[in-house]
């Protein structure tokens, strides 16, 4: 997916990180802190559980880094930022949001919606976007985030 400035609002605390040389990173997408090296979702293997990809969740990406570069780029920690379902589907206030399995990896820009509520593996919580109301068959919805590798998992 091409870069899509995903902030919509809220403090952002942005930290630096040095990206994984072998990462290709967009803006917006979301990224955990391995081994002290940032990698989006999608270059994160499915095998990793989703509970253990929300352990190690650091933000959003606010740069972008090509295949090869280490710069260290800019990561959102904190704010709201809107993101597509993996699937239309009703969204509630206060639910978890989780990582959403692409293939072999996770996808790095869109989300779903957790099932009864938050849960080990949900790195945000939801709320509707301005594209639907609360239950209502939507395509986006907004995730308030707190980087966990700094402290601000999510309450299961």
């Amino acid at each position: 997916m091409a870069n899509v400035m995903r902030h919509r609002y809220g403090a952002k605390n942005p930290v630096l990180a040095e990206p994984a040389s072998s990462t290709v990173i967009e803006v917006g997408d979301l990224c955990t802190l391995s081994s002290n090296q940032v990698k989006n979702f999608n270059g994160t293997a499915s095998t990793t559980t989703a509970t253990t990809l929300t352990d190690i969740f650091l933000g959003v990406a606010m740069q972008a880094s090509a295949n090869g570069e280490t710069t260290p780029i800019r990561i959102a920690t904190s704010g709201t930022f809107e993101y597509p379902l993996a699937a239309q589907a009703s969204v509630y206030l206060g639910y978890g949001v989780a990582p959403t399995p692409s293939g072999a990896n996770w996808a790095d820009q869109e989300v779903v919606m957790t099932t009864g509520g938050v849960s080990a593996s949900c790195f945000g919580y939801a709320q509707p976007s301005n594209t639907g109301g609360v239950g209502g068959s939507i395509e986006n919805c907004l995730v308030t985030i707190n980087a966990n590798v700094l402290g601000g998992k999510i309450d299961a």
